[in-house]
């Protein structure tokens, strides 16, 4: 059971500093799935088509689209008509979240390693006291 909640723990604390690192944008999993898959996609040279980003949101079409538009309205996320074929549009992260998702993922990175890291500090009681 100690295992459990440790984990637990830890998966909280993690929850903490990604609301922390990234304020301005609705946490809930479907932006979170799409911004991940972004950023993977992108770092392997793939691009990202509309309906390829809502089945990994593995959410409804929709609500996929509706989260994608926000993060598209909030300057995360750019949208990219195909030139070869105008019935599918791309998206990528803007270079600002890119860098911001690079610097926090590095963080949790080293943070599960028990590295210390001195680029990101969040005060992870904050929403306690």
């Amino acid at each position: 059971m100690a295992a459990a909640v440790d984990y637990a723990r830890r998966l909280l604390s993690d929850r903490r500093g990604r609301d922390a690192a990234f304020l301005d944008i609705d946490h809930g999993e479907p932006a979170w799935d799409l911004l991940l898959d972004l950023f993977v996609s992108e770092s392997e040279g793939v691009q990202v088509c509309v309906s390829s980003a809502c089945i990994a949101a593995c959410v409804p079409t929709s609500t996929a689209l509706r989260h994608i538009d926000r993060l598209v309205t909030a300057g995360h996320v750019h949208r990219e008509e195909d030139a070869m074929d105008r019935r599918r549009v791309f998206i990528h992260l803007s270079d600002t979240m890119r860098d911001r998702l690079a610097s926090y993922l590095r963080s949790r990175a080293s943070r599960q390693r028990g590295e210390p890291s001195p680029s990101l500090h969040f005060n992870l009681d904050a929403k306690h006291q």
